[in-house]
């Protein structure tokens, strides 16, 4: 009698994510460290006050120290770069996450309709069964890698800062799949692309959707924390606190609730 061993995928799965999650934490801690060693040699240096969201940067005055500048210059070059791989990151941590939540449904799915193609098999020809049931299994998997890829392209042009036609990709792909599995995510990032371009309102009703229409999401932690920010670039630091603390109250464990507590405290010490 033969035994054969059957590897459960989600398992396996889970596996290469918690690796994967690993060295992408290592890598993190790696950009951290840099950015430390970076900010060292010019500590005493003349720099520009920047607002990652604002159009407006305060110069200092000219300076004569030629070497100070390249130095700031360069670390600036290279925070950019190091927040580019970052997001990058989290992007490939997400669709990874997905990934597994889309393997477990798909296994939870495929025990609940046993039952129910025995029966077809006991009752109809097997010829007509293989075709009524392969069909729609086809069409499912082909919407979902349409989706998959339109999510990535749109994304790679977040990461290549082609805002305009990542705001335009975001949108189409809420219009051709407004309940797939990355419909969530897509709206969070049409969020991000109106905050990085200072349109706020824009970005305010984005991250808003992503609450109403999707309030199961794991998005929904990070938009809060979003609608918080923006309550208090907007001057409305009280409101600003209530999406904060209602991150804090309601996601305790979330890297939001983090951001949250530290975001409070810059709101308390203002």
């Amino acid at each position: 009698m033969s035994v054969s061993l059957r590897i459960d995928p989600v398992k396996a799965w889970q596996q290469r994510y918690k690796k994967r999650s690993l060295f992408a934490e290592i890598r993190q801690v790696r950009v951290m460290v840099l950015i430390s060693m970076l900010i060292a040699p010019v500590a005493n240096a003349d720099i520009p006050v920047v607002d990652a969201y604002s159009s407006e940067t305060s110069m200092p005055a000219p300076s004569s120290a030629a070497p100070a500048d390249t130095g700031t210059a360069y670390l600036f070059k290279t925070i950019d770069q190091l927040r580019t791989e970052i997001m990058s990151l989290r992007g490939q941590l997400e669709d990874q996450a997905h990934q597994i939540n889309l393997l477990q449904q798909e296994s939870r799915d495929r025990y609940l309709d046993l039952d129910k193609r025995v029966s077809q098999l006991s009752n109809a020809p097997s010829g007509q069964i293989a075709i009524a049931s392969s069909a729609p299994v086809a069409l499912a998997q082909n919407k979902e890698d349409a989706e998959r890829q339109a999510y990535k392209a749109a994304f790679q042009l977040i990461q290549d800062k082609r805002f305009d036609q990542a705001k335009k990709a975001l949108e189409q792909q809420l219009v051709d799949f407004p309940k797939g599995n990355y419909s969530a995510n897509a709206q969070y990032w049409l969020g991000e692309v109106n905050m990085a371009q200072g349109q706020y309102i824009a970005a305010q009703k984005a991250f808003l959707d992503v609450l109403n229409n999707y309030p199961n999401s794991a998005k929904v932690p990070d938009a809060t924390y979003k609608l918080g920010r923006l309550a208090d670039l907007q001057g409305d630091q009280q409101q600003a606190r209530q999406y904060l603390e209602s991150v804090i109250k309601k996601y305790p464990e979330s890297a939001a609730s983090r951001l949250s507590d530290s975001y409070l405290q810059k709101l308390v010490d203002s």
